[in-house]
């Protein structure tokens, strides 16, 4: 054999390893507890404000490894409040008047509903937190749930939603998907 055929044999042989070792990176299964990418969801103003919205709960079905998965989250409910170090918890959009809002998803949603709470309600109940030295569970029994109202929320053909917002209100949109729902949260505060 050739000094030469031997080189491009070697050579060869390399570009072959190198690309079966690129490949099999590329296919290694995921790991199951991963967290599947929810739809993101963005909210946007008559008057120009936008926001990503916060998710909050969610149950998302994924396939891993050929199997069917669903994982659901409990994050925290759309009333709730806490110190997120200025994380932005829930979203914030900009409004001093009532006004139209319109909610895109890079997925396509099926269905969707909308509520609100006053957000004077949901302060009021966290300071009857702070205020209380019970426990959380004991706190949640105390306390409840703050009134909320439905709002009405139109899901347009291209699957935006619409919907009428006023300042001062938490919104929750509970929203379904072909594979799960996730509820996403933004305040007018």
């Amino acid at each position: 054999m050739k000094p030469r055929t031997s080189r491009y044999i070697a050579l060869t042989a390399v570009l072959v390893i190198l690309v079966i070792t690129f490949a099999s990176c590329l296919m290694l299964p995921g790991d199951p507890n991963d967290r599947p990418i929810l739809p993101v969801a963005t909210a946007a103003t008559e008057g120009g404000s936008k926001a990503q919205l916060s998710d909050c709960d969610s149950e998302w079905t994924y396939y891993y490894e050929g199997r069917e998965t669903t994982a659901t989250t409990r994050k925290i409910d759309p009333y709730d409040t806490y110190d997120d170090n200025g994380r932005g918890w829930p979203a914030a959009l900009d409004v001093t008047e009532p006004t139209g809002v319109s909610v895109s998803f890079d997925v396509p949603p099926t269905e969707v509903t909308a509520m609100r709470w006053d957000e004077d309600d949901i302060d009021a109940r966290a300071a009857t937190q702070a205020a209380t030295r019970l426990t959380l569970v004991e706190r949640i029994g105390l306390l409840g749930e703050p009134a909320h109202e439905d709002v009405a929320a139109v899901l347009e053909a291209d699957g935006t939603v619409s919907l009428d917002v006023e300042p001062g209100y938490r919104y929750a949109l509970d929203v379904s998907f072909e594979d799960g729902w996730v509820i996403y949260a933004f305040t007018t505060k």
